[in-house]
């Protein structure tokens, strides 16, 4: 496929909001970090549809309360990323369906270099997000909302 062919583009992107902070309990003498991460998305479009499509992407990593210092650093960050489709005629769907899995992947790569970046500035030195089954996190982040959406309406009643 050549490069101006590609279905998905990714045209800009930006950190939205990103930070850190250092966790006191971290021992640097652990093998391996211990912590859990969690991807947050939402897809955007305007109202005049020129498809473009922002794909909002938040990750954090924080360590998990059972772990006896396991992170270095507790991150919270949010990306933006600006997705367009060559192809007019392409359906709705395989756009999501693109986007969510394609442009989620991209864009996670992104924020996963300026993570690296940013901690190398830390206390315990340079982190990395862990590489992730972007599948699972997006399954679980959607079981999540059905999870909470349930609670909030049993609330409400």
């Amino acid at each position: 496929m050549e490069p101006d062919k590609a279905p998905l583009r990714l045209e800009a992107y930006f950190i939205e909001n990103i930070s850190m902070e250092t966790n006191p309990q971290f021992d640097p003498t652990v093998d391996e970090y211990e912590g859990h991460i969690s991807v947050e998305p939402e897809i955007l479009m305007r109202k005049t549809d020129d498809g473009v499509r922002q794909l909002v992407l938040r990750v954090r990593y924080v360590p998990k309360p059972d772990s006896e210092g396991g992170l270095p650093y507790s991150i919270d960050v949010t990306g933006r990323g600006f997705f367009s489709f060559p192809d007019p005629d392409l359906p709705e769907e395989q756009r999501f369906q693109m986007l969510i899995f394609n442009g989620a992947s991209i864009l996670f790569g992104l924020l996963r270099a300026e993570v690296a970046h940013i901690t190398a500035l830390g206390a315990a030195g340079s982190m990395l997000l862990p590489t992730v089954n972007l599948t699972q996190c997006l399954a679980d982040w959607v079981q999540a909302q059905g999870h909470q959406a349930n609670h909030s309406t049993a609330r409400n009643r």
